[in-house]
């Protein structure tokens, strides 16, 4: 099977029968594999073998997250929708605590998503409430409400 991945080339695809009804069904979206990718001489992919996984690639479910290098469970799981930009050759990942975030390649999105997680943790959850305004003390609640420390 050939693909057109994001950086616009094609990549012959080599997978095992099981995941074909997988492959039929995410048709024409955005999808995640893993496996092992070959490249050619200048740097750009031509081959994926070994296909071990294939997942929607339009949602990003976050069950645990660190914040502050402490491990938490996310009750419910975090859900990011993540889109595709052909034009402007940018994913864009929007969802809980509305968050916004738009990067070059999907380990960029998920980078990205780490620290603003992080970073709404520290200036928010981590926040003597009585200093934050009505809204930010929304948000805390939530961002305490939904973390579980793991420890």
């Amino acid at each position: 099977m050939q693909i057109k991945p994001s950086c616009g080339c094609f990549l012959n695809v080599d997978y095992d029968e099981r995941f074909e009804a997988r492959l039929c069904n995410l048709r024409n979206k955005l999808v995640r594999v893993r496996g092992r990718i070959y490249y050619d001489e200048k740097g750009q992919p031509v081959r994926l073998t070994d296909m071990d996984e294939v997942q929607d690639g339009g949602v990003l479910e976050y069950g645990e997250v660190a914040l502050r290098n402490i491990p938490y469970k996310a009750e419910p799981p975090l859900i990011f929708d993540v889109k595709f930009d052909h034009e402007h050759q940018l994913y864009e990942l929007r969802g809980d605590f509305n968050i916004l975030i738009s990067g070059k390649s999907f380990s960029e999105l998920r980078d990205s998503l780490d620290a603003e997680l992080d970073m709404l943790w520290v200036e928010y959850a981590k926040e003597d409430p009585q200093a934050l305004s009505l809204d930010a003390r929304e948000l805390r609640k939530q961002l305490v409400d939904r973390f579980r420390d793991m420890r």
